[in-house]
């Protein structure tokens, strides 16, 4: 059995002289910031298709692979392989407007040192992201799987993420 993004690159169109990536679905997406351009349009037949609340999830997915596709050869590397860490090739000028992907899911090393650096013990680290159990940190830094979501968040609320940083809003 196949899983429902089996070749998800085929479902793409892109036009690199129109500077414009479009999907199977009808979403079409200006590159290189994948700024979708009748959004919509389309949004009503995409909450249809995968339900209403999944909808902006599906867009952001599709935004993803948008810039895989968009970015991987023009690095000389295949799609779908990971990028470089010291290689931008899209460097963007307004970083809120654009989604960062998810870091990769962490080593129960990865996950000790970094609540150590953050001075934190199990509890206070558990509550960071939302959890209300010291067991449940416990738990990581022994050898349950971390969803990468709750990596990233923890690395944007302690300060370290390698890429993006948490500020306030001004009033």
């Amino acid at each position: 059995m196949k899983s429902r993004r089996y070749k998800w690159q085929l479902r793409w169109t892109l036009d690199r002289d129109a500077g414009t990536a479009t999907h199977d679905s009808g979403l079409v997406l200006r590159m290189p910031d994948a700024d979708p351009s009748n959004l919509a349009d389309i949004m009503p037949s995409i909450a249809q298709q995968h339900g209403g609340h999944n909808a902006p999830l599906m867009v952001r997915r599709m935004q993803f692979e948008a810039r895989q596709l968009w970015t991987a050869p023009k690095m000389g590397r295949p799609i779908g392989s990971k990028q470089p860490d010291s290689v931008d090739p899209d460097p963007d000028p307004e970083p809120a407007r654009r989604l960062f992907p998810l870091l990769e899911e962490p080593h129960p090393a990865d996950v000790l040192a970094a609540r150590t650096k953050a001075g934190q013990n199990q509890l206070e680290a558990a509550q960071a992201v939302g959890f209300a159990r010291r067991w449940t940190w416990a738990d990581y830094e022994a050898d349950r799987r971390m969803q990468p979501a709750v990596w990233t968040w923890y690395l944007l609320a302690t300060d370290q993420h390698p890429d993006a940083r948490l500020t306030r809003r001004r009033k």
